[in-house]
């Protein structure tokens, strides 16, 4: 794929994207475009009707087809010598046009150090004890063993690896029916120190979040569950923000007691849940960081309900309590614990559910101070930044086809390579396997 068809496959779908937050490829932009219903599935907006849609689908297959005919013309072994001369740069990394960054993620490397090596050690016992391997077959423990131990390399290596985010590798997807080839460079994957991975995995988790929440309100309006006959056991949806008190002596104080207090918060509401009888009822929660005005941090939860009525005061109730059994004690002023809670609807749910993950800069502009970042990454490096209730979030996955632009099923293959090889065809992949026709989840651990 050469370098001017990336830019203006680039503008035609952010221009496209103006009715869709999270991004998705040009293919299924086109598909949505076409298909009304596919359209509200992905966005939770009206579908496009009339001149708007006409405009938007000639767009993006003119420019689709434009692709087609240039690589049909290309030479073997790369793009044109026009293409490959004005070509600019394939993707500038954050970290990499940004020195000062890169410097400031040398000393927050040199602050976690002693973390990261426990990590690693960790994965190395891990692999190490034979209980772990009971039951195994001879290949299971070898995918098992070679697991942790990329585990424990990514901790020890993470700094270099987010400092050469997109320059060593890229994934190139080929698809036998049409010849399509889509090439992108592979990230890091390292959602707290490296900008651009953040992003992505954001709109990737915003995707699916929406998804969800889509199936599963569709769900709950066919069982009458939000229908208002049903009173006071009425489904609608919230969002609700959780917070502790500044009163914590340090950021990881604060950062533990939150993590502590959930759990306890999380039972008295499902207690309510099954006492009340309701049906339906779903969360996801979400954990953010921001600088805080101390500077010690301002950790706090966003959660994401599909419940009936909940009074407030019974919520402060239950997050104080919580908040005492996680071991903090209130003073003689009784510090108020903040509970948040307001009705929401429309497309805008997802972008305030899943904002961001941590904010590595103040008000100001500047880089937080690499000791405070340091405690913040040892603390959401061992905890499940998100959670949902039982299958929420597996909704979004069902029916779900990995398919190609033009139509195909099971026909795509991927390649690893090298970055500098791109074009070269005699450079062997270092990876290569066929994607399933039908999307598989993927593992949140060990084989």
């Amino acid at each position: 794929m050469s370098a001017p068809y990336d830019a203006e496959l680039d503008a035609a779908a952010e221009h496209a994207q103006r009715h869709l937050p999270a991004a998705l490829p040009p293919g299924e932009l086109l598909a949505a475009l076409r298909s009304g219903r596919r359209w509200r599935v992905l966005t939770g907006r009206p579908a496009l009707h009339g001149p708007e849609l006409e405009a938007e689908a000639a767009r993006l297959a003119r420019i689709l087809a434009e692709h087609a005919a240039r690589r049909a013309t290309a030479p073997v072994g790369g793009p044109p010598p026009e293409v490959a001369q004005s070509a600019p740069p394939r993707r500038e990394a954050h970290t990499r046009q940004a020195p000062d960054r890169a410097e400031w993620l040398v000393h927050v490397g040199e602050q976690t150090a002693e973390h990261r090596e426990q990590r690693a050690q960790r994965y190395e016992e891990m692999a190490a004890d034979p209980d772990r391997c009971l039951g195994m077959y001879d290949d299971e423990i070898e995918r098992y063993r070679k697991w942790c131990q990329g585990r424990a390399d990514g901790q020890r290596e993470r700094i270099q690896r987010v400092l050469g985010c997109g320059t060593d590798k890229m994934l190139v997807t080929t698809c036998e029916a049409c010849g399509q080839v889509h090439e992108q460079p592979l990230g890091c994957s390292s959602k707290l120190l490296c900008y651009d991975c953040r992003c992505r995995s954001n709109a990737r988790t915003v995707a699916r979040f929406r998804r969800a929440r889509a199936a599963h309100l569709q769900c709950a309006m066919r069982a009458g569950w939000m229908h208002r006959r049903m009173c006071a056991l009425r489904l609608s949806e919230k969002l609700m923000t959780l917070t502790v008190p500044h009163s914590a002596p340090s950021v990881a104080a604060r950062c533990e007691l939150l993590s502590r207090a959930w759990p306890y918060f999380l039972r008295a509401f499902n207690r309510h849940v099954k006492k009340s009888g309701a049906q339906g009822v779903v969360w996801y929660r979400r954990y953010e960081w921001t600088v805080g005005s101390d500077g010690y941090g301002h950790p706090h939860l966003h959660v994401y309900l599909v419940a009936p009525y909940l009074d407030q005061d019974m919520l402060t109730e239950w997050w104080r309590a919580a908040l005492a059994k996680a071991g903090y004690q209130f003073g003689e002023d009784e510090e108020i614990a903040f509970v948040h809670i307001e009705k929401c609807e429309g497309s805008t749910v997802s972008k305030e559910v899943i904002k961001y993950l941590v904010k590595d800069i103040d008000a100001k502009g500047e880089l937080v101070d690499p000791v405070v970042y340091a405690q913040v990454y040892a603390w959401l490096d061992v905890v499940r930044v998100g959670q949902g209730s039982r299958g929420f979030i597996g909704l979004a996955d069902r029916g779900r086809d990995r398919r190609c632009d033009c139509g195909a099923i099971g026909s795509l293959t991927c390649e690893i390579r090298p970055h500098q090889s791109m074009g070269d065809e005699q450079s062997a992949p270092e990876e290569h396997r066929t994607v399933a026709c039908a999307r598989r989840k993927r593992p949140r651990g060990p084989p």
